[in-house]
């Protein structure tokens, strides 16, 4: 049987007393990066046009609007989205980067060091 090489970037996660070992490719980050900060009111999109209804369709390849940095279980994440008309944007950003702080502790252990919030345009429609 060939054993087939992993091209992506992953982490692994050291855990006590289990048999065997957890991997998280980068594009796990993002998407969870990505769903946190879709569920933030007055988020309209990520760039790249990313909509919740379009990550499932997504590679960590094709997300312009997000990218994350992890070295030794700390994580940095770098977002760029559109917002909607309206929205107070300091509020906006701040829910962002707690959303997606808390998404990507509770779901990998990994502790975020910063998320990096750049507002690309604002959405009149």
């Amino acid at each position: 049987m060939k054993e087939t090489v992993e091209t992506r970037i992953t982490h692994i996660i050291e855990q006590d007393g289990v048999c065997g070992s957890v991997t998280i490719p980068d594009d796990a980050f993002a998407i969870i990066a990505v769903f946190a900060a879709l569920e933030c009111e007055g988020v309209y999109c990520v760039d790249g046009n990313i909509t919740a209804d379009k990550v499932p369709k997504l590679s960590y390849q094709n997300m312009a609007g997000v990218k994350v940095d992890v070295r030794e279980g700390k994580v940095k994440v770098f977002l760029s989205v559109r917002l909607n008309f309206g929205y107070n944007i300091p509020e906006v950003t701040a829910a962002i980067q707690e959303k997606v702080r808390s998404s990507i502790e509770s779901m990998t252990g990994f502790t975020v060091k910063k998320v990096h919030v750049r507002i690309s345009d604002i959405n009149i429609a």
